[in-house]
């Protein structure tokens, strides 16, 4: 990312101060850090409370503490924000925006979020401290410096992640390739294709992207090279040099070409609920074990990996998190009236899984606002590291977790680790809750690459679920329920549907069927690709 934007200020890696101030929330105590969350809080119910809306949502009255914050607040979802949100109503915020964030819901709606020069600052040195730990080794290394090369291979802008690109590119001095400007006018597919050339002549070093797609490029560089797919005299003569040094190396191993032979990265961030189930492989792959963080595109960044990279330890600087019980999820949707209580950082339970429930920094309008994010808690720290925090997964969306019987909720990442114990391969997938004659039925449509009978993928996976769920196997245990119908879907359909929402002009999101209950319009469309 390039170092010629305005606003850009140099760095020292070599200072430890550096480590201090974008990792340092590492070491924060539990009091440390209900002491910063409180303090930026007040701060920010002060601020709304100079505009029409913030002073709608708090009721008239800035509340005086905490705790009376949290006893008369209520709990928000977007559609409580909608109507000025949507037409971008500026008047009624308590701040000129900086810039506007949109992200799609897997309904197909949409979502904008206001950010303020502070809240953005505060994002884009969130994302700076995720790439000095993804490149991290221990505490404190700074393995990244100025003019570092990463590919633009996320949505831009009005995405969150193309203001994250921006911010890396103008604050930080990384270099882009493509290059911020004209990456920014190609679509998805012309800046994928345009960076991978460009980095075949310059190298990379930092590489962010889903993991499906690292996953997924690895195992075809692998495929392709292995099949001859890398023919030299099509190569341009800059990059001969490398592919030269790659195929030395992959042949004196016994294998194909993978990306590693290539590009030695400095870090690799990844995301999406497969990046823990599928790391080993990426990272046999790439040469980097990847690195998660949890953010979500009304505020920023909510938790990131350490050094480590295994739990996520929760950042105290994007928003006032609250946490809502999973039982309580329950009973708000058995009764919308029902007034649930939020537990705070120092009350998670391991083992446990809980809504994230947020209320924005820096005058940014969202309170006590659900953002669909559920989470499990893996430990109360990480003595390996020395934090002191919970550490967390994220492990889907509660709007989107799978009711079966009332014996258990299925969340994507459970699929997902059900699915990375089989032992056949598959391009996508995506799976439904059904209700054919009364009874709750799994409808999975999967592309595999193996020659198999649904039969064959239904039993296997029937038992991968019943290993990583209790609920799920008592419900076969105890009423003789086995809810899952697997439809195979031919090699190519899930590219052609991608090729075919590119073809209308559809946002990059749309390009993706969805995991989890995806609306019966985009199953119809991917059903279509099949025939």
């Amino acid at each position: 990312m390039d170092s010629s934007g305005n606003g850009y200020h140099p760095w020292d890696s070599a200072d430890r101060s550096v480590w201090r101030k974008y990792c340092g929330f590492l070491s924060l105590s539990e009091g440390d850090f209900k002491a910063v969350q409180e303090s930026l809080l007040m701060e920010s119910l002060e601020i709304m409370g100079r505009s029409p809306w913030g002073r709608s949502l708090l009721g008239g009255t800035v509340p005086l503490s905490v705790e009376e914050f949290r006893e008369s607040a209520p709990l928000t979802t977007y559609e409580d924000y909608a109507p000025i949100l949507d037409l971008r109503e500026e008047n009624y915020l308590s701040f000129k925006p900086y810039s506007w964030a949109y992200t799609t819901t897997s309904r197909g709606g949409g979502k904008w979020s206001p950010y303020s020069q502070r809240a953005y600052d505060n994002l884009t040195d969130g994302v700076f401290s995720s790439v000095i730990l993804a490149a991290a080794r221990g505490e404190g290394e700074i393995n990244i410096k100025h003019g570092d090369k990463g590919i633009y291979n996320i949505a831009p802008k009005p995405y969150i992640s193309g203001y994250v690109a921006q911010g890396l590119v103008e604050k930080f001095g990384f270099k882009s390739i493509p290059p911020l400007e004209l990456a920014e006018k190609m679509d998805f597919r012309e800046r994928i294709e345009a960076g991978f050339e460009m980095a075949l002549r310059t190298g990379v070093d930092i590489m962010c992207s889903l993991s499906s797609v690292l996953l997924k490029m690895g195992q075809r560089f692998a495929e392709h090279s292995q099949g001859g797919g890398f023919k030299r005299s099509r190569l341009h003569p800059a990059v001969l040099y490398r592919f030269s040094r790659a195929l030395l190396g992959s042949k004196a191993s016994g294998r194909g070409i993978m990306p590693r032979d290539l590009w030695p990265l400095k870090a690799l961030i990844g995301w999406g609920l497969d990046t823990s189930l599928y790391g080993s492989e990426i990272a046999d792959y790439w040469g980097a074990q990847p690195y998660e963080f949890h953010a979500c595109t009304e505020v920023g960044i909510l938790a990131q990996q350490s050094w480590n990279k295994r739990g996520l330890t929760p950042s105290p600087y994007a928003a006032f998190l609250e946490y809502l019980p999973e039982d309580e999820i329950g009973k708000i949707q058995r009764d919308p009236d029902h007034r649930p209580r939020t537990v705070l950082v120092d009350e998670l339970v391991p083992g446990r899984r809980y809504e994230v429930v947020l209320s924005s920094f820096y005058g940014m309008p969202f309170l006590r606002y659900r953002v669909g994010h559920l989470i499990k808690v893996l430990s109360k720290g990480d003595p390996e590291t020395g934090v002191s925090l919970p550490q967390i997964s994220f492990v889907g969306r509660t709007d989107e977790a799978i009711d079966l019987a009332g014996f258990t909720r299925l969340d994507e990442k459970t699929i997902w680790e059900a699915l990375a114990g089989c032992p056949f391969q598959y391009e996508d997938w995506t799976i439904r809750k059904e209700n054919p004659g009364g009874s709750p039925s799994l409808h999975l449509l999967i592309e595999v690459r193996d020659r198999l009978k649904p039969q064959e993928v239904e039993e296997v996976l029937h038992q991968g679920l019943r290993g990583v769920d209790p609920g799920y196997r008592d419900l076969e245990d105890m009423i003789g329920l086995k809810p899952l119908e697997v439809t195979l879907l031919p090699q190519g359909t899930f590219e052609r549907y991608a090729q075919e929402m590119r073809r209308r002009g559809l946002d990059p999101s749309l390009w993706r069927v969805g995991h989890l209950n995806a609306p019966q319009a985009r199953i119809n469309e991917l059903l279509d690709m099949a025939n």
